[in-house]
């Protein structure tokens, strides 16, 4: 595992422990709800730096163990309150959303106006039922005119209770479509284990710290060096002590012979291999193409070129100026 990953687990990590504990130690504020009351933030704050010194003294503590243990036992023991601190909060955090959600799922009563509209309702319902009772009976007794009243009363009361059951229908279905669905695997899960979630929500957050501790650990240790094991000689035997022998006479060593000399470069061999060149590239070597690649020095050049000069086959247009090939054909 490469540093940048285990700095980018400790980065995540240390952010969502920071996180649920600035929550748990802000809970406590008398507004909890308003960061930008004093208490609420420097109670907040105070969570944060818990949880950011837990993992500054975990670094400490491995990184001073050899050469302080006292100061370093006491960095991890700190970082061991801090820690389970922090491991609380995560957990307490987990419970808090996880009861949150649970309320969400709990059906609402009715407000006061939905109230007040339903018992609207049914005292419609009531009136339209006793005019229509009403109308029945004078229309028994053979007084038509009445009993049409009565009954003409009796269906707009019961048009507007209608009226009403529909809007109440209309507004209790917008509210179901705005609101989202509640069912999810966090209270799934805590409604299976019940009163026993906690320890589901207790491991998750100590996952959540143990993690990128163990991060800032492997950054900040330093890798064992192995050691060769050396290899094992052969016991050494003792052997007696050579006694030179006199009598013999001694080895003379032949020196080594000297190598011979290279002749130097005569003028006629200057000349030959200023022609060899001539016949294989068409060009007159200069004097450093003529002592690095021919060997030849600056006074046999010079003697080579007259020489080639008066032999009509290169010519120099003018004193210091290159030599010009003017018939290859005498080069060969």
């Amino acid at each position: 595992m490469n540093i940048i990953t285990l700095k980018a687990i400790i980065a995540v990590a240390v952010a969502m422990s920071a996180w649920a504990e600035v929550q748990l130690f802000a809970s406590f504020a008398p507004e909890p709800g308003n960061w930008l009351a004093a208490t609420t933030m420097v109670l907040g704050t105070l969570g944060g730096l818990f949880v950011v010194a837990q993992f500054a003294l975990a670094a400490q503590a491995a990184d001073r163990w050899h050469q302080q243990p006292w100061l370093a036992a006491a960095s991890g023991f700190t970082c061991a309150v801090l820690l389970a601190i922090s491991v609380a909060g995560t957990a307490s955090w987990f419970e808090a959303a996880y009861q949150h959600r649970v309320q969400d799922q709990q059906p609402t009563e009715p407000d006061t106006n939905t109230k007040l509209m339903l018992g609207q309702i049914e005292q419609d319902q009531a009136s339209a039922a006793d005019l229509l009772a009403t109308a029945a009976a004078e229309r028994s007794r053979g007084n038509h005119w009445r009993a049409g009243e009565l009954t003409r009363e009796a269906n707009q009361i019961s048009a507007r209770a209608a009226a009403q059951i529909a809007q109440l229908q209309t507004t209790a279905d917008s509210v179901k479509g705005a609101a989202p669905a509640m069912t999810s695997q966090a209270t799934i899960a805590g409604a299976a284990l019940g009163d026993r979630r906690g320890l589901l929500w207790f491991g998750i957050a100590l996952l959540t710290d143990l993690v990128p501790l163990l991060a800032v650990l492997l950054l900040v240790a330093k890798p064992v060096e192995v050691q060769e094991p050396n290899p094992v000689l052969p016991p050494v035997k003792n052997e007696p002590p050579q006694v030179p022998d006199h009598t013999k006479a001694p080895t003379r060593t032949p020196e080594p012979t000297p190598e011979p000399t290279p002749e130097p470069l005569g003028d006629q061999e200057a000349v030959r291999r200023l022609r060899q060149h001539i016949r294989t590239t068409g060009t007159v070597p200069t004097r450093r193409q003529a002592q690095e690649q021919l060997a030849i020095s600056n006074t046999k050049y010079r003697r080579a070129c007259h020489a080639l000069e008066q032999q009509g086959i290169i010519q120099q247009p003018a004193p210091g100026k290159p030599y010009q090939v003017l018939n290859q054909l005498e080069a060969v």
